[in-house]
């Protein structure tokens, strides 16, 4: 008989199986900027979340040229904000503060996680103008393509890093 597979033998052979279900469903065409966007607003660069495909879009400054990532994104309807933001401020080593409706939703929930290997937002975050709302990145990278989130989109490290990176404050979301 077999033995069992170790925790980290699942966790790979998840990892796996999740990277095989990307590939079988790739980078989405990219929607055309005119039907979320204005002149204005493209000229700054712009982001579309598509909820339902679980992709991030951005386009460069002019449209000249745009970037799909895979996201996770909100586990329900209710905690899914839809509409127009843009990104505010950036953190690197950002630390996680729970949100009233997380600690109403579950009282044991930590109220504070300071940056590390534990922190759920990563190692970058791109926060919004909703309040409580973030583009980040993930301790779980296995959970991206999943709806798992409490109102936030992850992204894996190497893409929010691109993100952090390339995607200027006062771009429209």
């Amino acid at each position: 008989m077999a033995p069992a597979p170790t925790s980290a033998e699942l966790t790979a052979a998840a990892l796996r199986a999740k990277e095989a279900e990307r590939r079988r469903n790739p980078v989405p065409v990219r929607p055309d900027w005119r039907e979320h966007f204005n002149e204005r607003d493209i000229a700054k660069g712009a982001i579309l979340i598509n909820i339902e495909k679980r992709w991030l879009v951005y386009w460069e400054p002019g449209a000249v040229k745009s970037h799909a990532f895979p996201i996770a994104v909100p586990m329900t309807e209710e905690l899914t904000r839809t509409g127009r933001t843009k990104i505010t401020w950036r953190r690197k080593d950002p630390d996680w503060t729970a949100t009233p409706s997380m600690i109403e939703a579950n009282p044991e929930v930590p109220r504070y996680i300071p940056p590390g290997p534990h922190n759920p937002l990563g190692e970058y975050a791109l926060y919004l103008s909703w309040r409580y709302y973030a583009i980040h990145g993930t301790n779980t990278p296995g959970v991206i393509g999943d709806r798992v989130t409490a109102g936030c989109f992850r992204l894996v490290s190497e893409d929010i890093k691109w993100l952090f990176d390339n995607v200027p404050n006062g771009t429209p979301v």
